[in-house]
């Protein structure tokens, strides 16, 4: 549902339940609040698109191939699941939770991880949360600007990468 609505305020508990085929008190149950359902949303997605990113860098032969296969796996989950994609970063999570277990942290954390194996300096989370920037640049602005004449999507990756790295294929 979320994806089809304009933004999370949009939700409701009821017409969640409504949709659900169940009473409105019973998603009580599971959910004490709309924040909390938002969380669970937001946590599966993003376990999700970790595991598209996983399964795409299977059998990669270095921590360069296997990031290069991470990003060009990130930038084809978003275009292949736009609402979804949408949903990942317009919605805001009102729990309170520890930084490291905000969805999202640790698979940018990996992504550094392999950045930094692949040549780049610094701290695992701050290399990781530059190429997720550029990541989200490439997939955000290819959807809202269809007409400029982008580079292939993979090229873009590749440029991506090399710059964080040092790195040029």
């Amino acid at each position: 549902m979320l994806e089809s609505l304009p933004s999370e305020e949009s939700l409701s508990l009821r017409a969640v339940a409504r949709e659900a085929g169940v009473s409105a008190p019973s998603i009580y149950l599971h959910f004490p609040d709309k924040g909390a359902l938002v969380s669970a949303v937001l946590a599966t997605r993003f376990a999700e698109l970790e595991r598209a990113l996983t399964l795409s860098a299977a059998g990669a032969p270095s921590p360069a191939a296997e990031l290069r296969a991470r990003c060009e796996a990130y930038c084809a989950y978003a275009e292949q699941n736009p609402g979804n994609y949408r949903v990942m970063f317009a919605a805001v999570p009102s729990d309170d939770r520890p930084e490291d277990a905000v969805p999202g942290t640790e698979m940018v954390r990996r992504l550094g991880e392999l950045a930094i194996r692949a040549g780049a300096t610094g701290e695992p989370l701050r290399v990781g949360t530059l190429l997720w920037c550029g990541l989200h640049g490439i997939v955000a602005l290819r959807e809202s600007k269809p007409l400029f004449p982008w580079p292939a999507r993979d090229e873009l990756v590749a440029l991506l990468i090399g710059s964080v790295t040092g790195r040029r294929e």
